[in-house]
């Protein structure tokens, strides 16, 4: 299989959103998502890291019926992806308090359910394994920014979940020494910079998810991602691939 990179290097993501999608912009600017609107000193960049997320996908996310939003925040790339296609089911996944979330309901959005639980826990797969089964089809898991071990977690999800097809995933910062994985040990206090440690976590994620038997795996880096932490790994494993091995 040939991964086609959907991948936009566009310098000027958000611009080109706000001028070719203005209908999802302007259902971002109702009250029902006035969260969105009181952080505007914030909002483009994190607008930015979410369009480079959904853009991974691309035509893709034709093959999925069901969406994960990991560690969502304010869940603005649910919000984006329920305005672009509402036939898709998702589910925006936090530890906080829901407070901050869009009032999805309110605004006559039915397809993004939060769910205020910690995906390092040991429920949190047989909840998602739930929530894809309600689906009724294949979902693909996305984090942006999820820091240190919660960036291993969505890699694991993709590894041991049979119906979790597709992981994409802008890292953020490495796990901590103290549970730092051991094939990353030899990179802690050896004097490397910020940039120098970012790209060897994302060459350890990256790693991690070619291991997946069956799995293509994208590596790049969006410049129009206001951040400087903007690597997109997008990893797929298409329909019939061999499944996850089951531990004993």
């Amino acid at each position: 299989m040939v991964w086609e990179a959907p991948i936009s290097c566009h310098r000027r993501l958000v611009a080109r959103f706000l001028e070719h999608d203005r209908a999802t912009w302007a259902r971002l600017l109702r009250p029902e998502y006035h969260f969105f609107h009181s952080r505007v000193k914030t909002v483009h960049k994190e607008l930015s890291e979410s369009l480079a997320i959904l853009n991974a996908l691309g035509s893709r996310l034709e093959h999925f019926r069901h969406v994960v939003d990991l560690c969502c925040g304010k869940s603005l790339t649910s919000a984006i992806l329920a305005a672009r296609r509402p036939s898709v089911q998702i589910t925006a996944v936090d530890i906080v308090s829901p407070d901050t979330v869009p009032h999805y309901s309110e605004a006559g959005v039915s397809s993004v359910e939060y769910l205020q639980m910690d995906i390092m826990s040991d429920q949190f797969p047989a909840a998602l394994a739930r929530r894809a089964a309600e689906a009724g089809g294949d979902t693909a898991v996305l984090g942006v920014h999820c820091c240190g071990r919660l960036s291993m977690r969505a890699v694991e999800l993709f590894r041991d979940m049979e119906e979790v097809r597709a992981c994409v995933l802008m890292p953020c910062c490495g796990a901590n020494a103290t549970s730092a994985p051991s094939a990353m040990a030899h990179h802690y206090g050896v004097g490397l910079s910020d940039p120098e440690f970012y790209q060897k976590w994302c060459d350890y994620l990256q790693a991690d998810l070619e291991g997946v038997p069956g799995a293509t795996v994208h590596r790049a880096p969006v410049p129009g991602v206001l951040s400087p932490k903007r690597v997109v790994l997008t990893a797929w494993r298409a329909p019939g691939s061999p499944p996850p091995e089951q531990s004993t």
